[in-house]
């Protein structure tokens, strides 16, 4: 019962693909979940050497603060290649399988037959995710 999330950091906003409700959820206001990403939470990053995803070299981190701990591969420009992590509501893994640096505009991914599209109101996706 996976899903994905294709994420466009510096904008914002999100697209999350959810295979078991065949549904595709436009989150416009993604910002306030991509804000605790990326200054993740006071957290303590230890270097633990390179690392190799998705055809891209990267700086490979024990990450850890209040809430739980995490390994993580981030290239020089910040992409994260891969993540395992935990906290207190539970685990996630993801590895990037292909990068790709050409802009994408927000109507670049399109549900596929049989999928209903939903949007988001601004911050709902992150009341979703985050529920306390």
């Amino acid at each position: 019962m996976g899903y994905a999330v294709l994420a466009d950091l510096p904008a914002g906003r999100a697209v999350v693909v959810l295979p078991s409700l065949h549904a595709l959820v436009r989150a416009p206001d993604f910002s306030s979940l991509t804000q605790t990403i990326l200054h993740a939470d006071g957290a303590r990053f230890t270097p633990e050497g390179p690392g190799f995803y998705a055809g891209l070299g990267c700086a490979r981190y024990h990450v850890e603060n209040s809430q739980g701990e995490a390994q993580v591969c981030l290239t020089r420009d910040g992409v994260v290649l891969h993540f395992k992590g935990h906290d207190r509501h539970g685990g996630a893994e993801v590895t990037a399988e292909a990068v790709d640096y050409r802009p994408v505009g927000p109507d670049a991914v399109a549900a596929p037959d049989g999928y209903s599209e939903i949007s988001l109101p601004p911050g709902m996706l992150a009341s979703l995710l985050n529920p306390h």
